[in-house]
């Protein structure tokens, strides 16, 4: 019975488990505010948001597609669909060209116009008309420290030149390579 209302007393080992918990603590607590507290290793905390026009070429369409990248046209990355940008201006088609080593080994190109008068089928020139498509969009963003383009809203999808990006509006899916990026004025 006596046994029974003592009180159990910490020994040495329990206060060690209890200071090393509240190390750990301590230890977790510190690591959250400090990962926090510091800029994100892509951002460059000196660069503000700003709008900027970049150019963009998409190979390889039928005629109708610069139906649908009429001006104001927004689009947003295809796989997150987020925000990316609105179309500037109307889109520009041009003969698609095709890229290939001939016979001798030499890299040529040929533009679809020539494909379609080397062709003896009087339906060739509809079906094989594709084009080349250029045009502009703004887009709002800022340059990381790596000089990567980040688009506003999006910290997971970034730009950089030369670079395909799937892109969707509400009515198509395209793929652009982006050939220029310059402030707006």
């Amino acid at each position: 019975m006596n046994n029974a209302k003592e009180k159990k007393k910490l020994n040495k080992v329990d206060i060690v488990i209890i200071i090393l918990l509240m190390l750990c603590l301590a230890g977790v607590a510190l690591r959250v505010f400090v990962t926090l507290s510091e800029p994100d290793e892509y951002t460059n905390p000196d660069e503000e948001v700003k709008e900027y026009v970049i150019s963009y070429i998409s190979r390889d369409h039928f005629s109708t597609t610069k139906g649908y990248l009429e001006e104001g046209t927004e689009f947003r990355f295809y796989e997150t669909n987020e925000h990316f940008g609105v179309t500037l201006g109307a889109a520009i088609p041009t003969n698609a060209t095709k890229w290939y080593f001939n016979e001798l080994g030499e890299y040529v190109s040929v533009t679809n116009d020539a494909e379609n008068k080397l062709s003896d089928n009087p339906f060739a020139q509809y079906i094989a008309a594709k084009y080349d498509i250029e045009g502009e969009m703004t887009v709002k963003g800022k340059y990381s420290k790596e000089n990567v383009f980040i688009i506003e809203g999006s910290e997971k999808e970034n730009i950089t030149l030369n670079k395909p990006i799937l892109l969707r509006s509400d009515k198509m899916i395209i793929s652009i390579v982006i050939t220029d990026i310059k402030p707006v004025e």
